[in-house]
């Protein structure tokens, strides 16, 4: 009986760990998408409208045309202004919820999220300036970077102990996330679409990703990134 019993808990907990990893998944491919839709509304349909107003406004300058004409114009030129204005707070609806920007906090929360600490152990290293501040979108790059770490872990690693370390060195941050999991056989030739969206946000941060894994010996993940401060 308590076989039958230990091994029905062990199906509940495989069910509920298949659940979670389905969860981080669905989250991560939601999060890219609205960052794509995001990126392609701000770079390429707002800039378009943007082109097209100074367009018009270059040609009811530059031209003899009557009132009536400019009028029209001119309702042109507010109704690009206006689909412009809809569209930048379309763009801020689709950004992350808030991020506190003291980023000795914002890593703390991400680490202590129950949905990672319930499939493997998390030993937590913080040695930054307790007051420090950071700019919003650099905080959200360099959480984002950690969370698709944690949930690489719980989809693919298996891992039973993870390790975060986050430090001031000089004038960099260093953000390391190494798990004792299963490791894979990394090829920076061709990596996972998660992969790559890590390496383009470092990128973004003016900084570096460092990968490195190997069979059976875990996976070490580090980001390398200049400390800059709010104003």
């Amino acid at each position: 009986m308590l076989s039958i019993a230990l091994i029905r808990a062990l199906e509940v907990f495989d069910l509920e760990t298949a659940a979670l990893i389905t969860t981080f998944e669905i989250e991560s491919n939601l999060t890219t998408e609205r960052e794509r839709i995001g990126r392609e509304l701000h770079d390429q349909t707002i800039q378009n409208l943007y082109v097209s107003g100074l367009l018009i406004d270059s040609v009811k300058r530059n031209t003899n045309l009557d009132e009536k004409y400019v009028k029209n114009l001119d309702r042109a030129l507010g109704g690009l202004d206006s689909a412009i204005t809809s569209l930048r707070k379309y763009i801020g609806k689709l950004q992350p919820d808030h991020i506190d920007s003291n980023l000795a906090v914002s890593i703390r929360t991400k680490a202590n999220d129950a949905r990672f600490s319930s499939l493997f152990s998390i030993e937590l290293e913080i040695n930054l300036p307790k007051n420090a501040i950071i700019e919003p979108s650099r905080a959200h790059h360099i959480l984002d970077i950690l969370g698709e770490s944690l949930s690489n872990i719980a989809r693919h690693a298996n891992a039973k102990r993870v390790n975060i370390l986050a430090k001031r060195i000089d004038g960099d941050l260093e953000l390391v996330i190494e798990d004792d999991g299963k490791g894979f056989e990394f090829d920076s030739t061709s990596p996972g679409f998660g992969l790559r969206n890590m390496h383009d946000r470092a990128r973004l941060l003016g900084g570096k990703l460092m990968i490195d894994s190997h069979p059976k010996q875990g996976t070490k993940v580090k980001l390398l990134v200049p400390w800059e401060e709010a104003k």
